[in-house]
């Protein structure tokens, strides 16, 4: 999650593929990757065009099952602090639409 200043909140933050990869799912997993220091099968889920006809903007989501450690996060200015929601907690969080 990063911090909006504009909206005085924290938001999920999305990002596209970098230099070099296929797609969108593989700059997912590099980014967990750095800013967790985890690695994780992805597995496309849902993708979206949410303001077709005014932007271009695609989203893509993922899902990532069974995590492994691979070292400390290399990435650090772009998080404060990282932690796990359980599954078993994130479908009350889509309905309060808590971030």
């Amino acid at each position: 999650m990063e911090a909006r200043f504009i909206t005085d909140s924290w938001a999920w933050s999305a990002h596209g593929p970098g230099r070099g990869e296929r797609n969108s799912g593989e700059g997912a997993a590099r980014e967990v990757l750095e800013e967790t220091g985890c690695a994780l099968p992805i597995k496309p889920l849902i993708y979206a065009e949410p303001a077709n006809g005014i932007t271009d903007s695609q989203h893509h989501v993922f899902r990532a099952d069974g995590a492994t450690y691979a070292g400390p996060p290399t990435e650090k200015n772009e998080s404060d602090a990282s932690s796990g929601i359980p599954l078993s907690e994130v479908r009350g969080m889509i309905d309060r639409r808590e971030s």
